[in-house]
């Protein structure tokens, strides 16, 4: 079989899908209790599991890629 390569904008549209996807999974609004007062809202987790799907997911989200997913290079420390 042969292997495809994407185009750079393929690349980008599928890298940028893919936090799209990890955002929407993290801020799910099912996991949150909505408590509003006059002046704030807060937004406060309806259970630990939904805390814990929420770090695990976050971390993941912030998280270096390895070399070659995606056709991406991993990130120098350089300038940081």
């Amino acid at each position: 079989m042969a292997v495809k390569s994407n185009s750079p904008l393929d690349g980008e549209i599928i890298s940028l899908a893919a936090g799209w996807n990890l955002i929407n999974s993290m801020v799910h609004y099912g996991h949150f209790d909505n408590i509003h007062d006059t002046e704030n809202a807060y937004l406060s987790f309806r259970s630990r599991e939904a805390s814990t799907l929420f770090l695990i997911i976050l971390a993941d989200f912030l998280s270096y890629p390895s070399d070659g997913t995606l056709g991406l290079e991993k990130p120098s420390m350089e300038g940081s």
